[in-house]
């Protein structure tokens, strides 16, 4: 049996297929894991949790608008009765064919049907979107 020399050109083993690849490192990342130690919330900054977080409540706790735009209620065109602002408590939309202004991350108001981008809208020159 004949040893490799300094000079022998290397050769590469041919290319591991997508799963196998991703099963090599994944097992490479498991090797090199730290074990699980328990910290007091303060000083947790920079660590990976051990497992899953599961919140004990939804979050947020009600729908909010992930768009700016209009909460609208029935067909349109509809007819501006507010605005809703995120950290308010908006009233019902309770009438077809009305609408509140509504920005991201405001609470959506009980009645809504739909949510309208902003930039997927119009006004007519009588107010109407």
């Amino acid at each position: 049996m004949q040893s490799a020399s300094a000079t022998d050109p290397l050769v590469a083993p041919p290319p591991a297929g997508w799963t196998e690849a991703r099963s090599r490192v994944y097992a490479v990342g498991l090797a090199g894991a730290l074990p699980a130690t328990l910290r007091p919330l303060a000083e947790v900054d920079g660590h990976t949790l051990a497992e899953p977080l599961t919140t004990r409540t939804d979050l947020p706790a009600f729908p909010t608008s992930s768009v700016d735009g209009w909460a609208v209620r029935g067909e349109g065109p509809w007819r501006v009765v507010g605005r809703v602002l995120a950290g308010s408590a908006p009233p019902p939309l309770s009438d077809d064919g009305s609408t509140v202004e509504i920005a991201t991350g405001a609470m959506v108001p009980a009645g809504a049907t739909a949510i309208v981008r902003v930039e997927e809208s119009t006004r007519t020159p009588e107010g109407l979107v």
